[in-house]
């Protein structure tokens, strides 16, 4: 699709030329998935509390009875790459990174993501450290 840039006097047939519109790069995520990636960072700080030696051990023997998935699978992937970037880095598992993109996500969120998630950390960091 085109556009006509038409001149002051505005009609077609003065028409100065035909511009392309630029394509819309979505790089960052709306405002509901930045408050799940908060959520997963809330996820990882309880996850390190409950992995103490007795807590996996009655998990091992019980099982999990938490359902900690959002309703909303496109939501739940961003919060599970989250969460894994919070555990391992920049080396996600390739099966989260294959959830997060069949959810729809892009590689230049991946990244977005991975830059904000470690940016945190090491914010996070620093302020303890001061």
């Amino acid at each position: 699709m085109a556009y006509l840039q038409f001149n002051e006097i505005g009609n077609a047939s003065n028409a100065v030329g035909v511009r392309a519109p630029r394509p819309v790069e979505v790089y960052s995520f709306s405002q509901l998935e930045w408050t799940v990636v908060r959520v997963a960072r809330l996820d990882a700080s309880r996850w390190k509390f409950h992995s103490r030696l007795l807590d996996r051990l009655l998990r091992m023997l019980l099982g999990d009875v938490r359902d900690d998935g959002l309703a909303n699978p496109r939501l739940e992937a961003l919060r599970r790459t989250a969460l894994a970037i919070r555990r391992r880095g920049a080396r996600v598992p390739g099966d989260v990174i294959a959830a997060f993109h069949a959810a729809g996500f892009t590689r230049e969120q991946l990244t977005t993501l991975i830059h904000s998630v470690e940016l945190d950390i090491v914010s996070r960091r620093q302020g303890r450290l001061a």
